[in-house]
């Protein structure tokens, strides 16, 4: 193997999530929702738990990374007064087996980074990562600067891999992915 292929091979990113590109919506199309636990296109869920009334949809909006659909969620009604339950996330699972060589719940568990394409007002938002059972979660921030607001933009978050709790290898969800639009302080 020559040497440029093998820092080619060694520069390969395994992408685990699946419809990243927003591409495929076969429950709904390009139909507008507005309820909870809509899926705007496959593998992306909105949850809204008293969060203001929104709408979500998959749009044919052209992205940095070439894609030719977003996932849009827009406020209709603002929640003035955000109770300590009120959350909106849009929300990826991913299967075990898809994620099982991180070694997560493991002692070589691996560091990785989740890379996104963003178009929202200026603000601090939050992505969290957590397993099945809800009871290991990790929260980062990521900030979209005034000079940054409704363009877009793309963030990258690296994760150190967790070594403790149990994270499921087999066909159920191993890994769970929210990007937070709001959250109350239970969250």
């Amino acid at each position: 193997m020559t040497r440029a292929l093998e820092r080619g091979l060694k520069q390969f990113q395994k992408n685990y999530i699946l419809n990243g590109g927003m591409q495929v919506s076969q429950e709904n199309g390009s139909a507008v929702g507005t309820t909870s636990g809509g899926y705007p296109v496959d593998q992306f869920l909105v949850s809204n738990a008293d969060a203001g009334a929104i709408t979500w949809a998959q749009v044919a909006s052209l992205t940095p990374g070439g894609s030719p659909n977003r996932i849009r969620v827009a406020v209709t009604t603002a929640d003035t007064s955000v109770g300590a339950t009120d959350l909106l996330v849009i929300e990826t699972r991913l299967e075990g087996s898809r994620t099982v060589d991180l070694r997560l719940g493991q002692s070589n568990a691996k560091k990785f980074t989740l890379q996104f394409g963003v178009k929202a007002p200026a603000g601090t938002y939050c992505v969290g990562l957590r397993n099945a059972a809800a009871n290991r979660n990790f929260v980062a921030e990521y900030v979209i600067a005034a000079g940054e607001a409704n363009t877009d933009v793309i963030k990258s978050i690296v994760f150190d891999g967790d070594m403790s709790g149990v994270w499921l290898a087999d066909s159920n969800i191993g890994l769970m992915i929210d990007w937070s639009l709001m959250a109350g302080s239970n969250f």
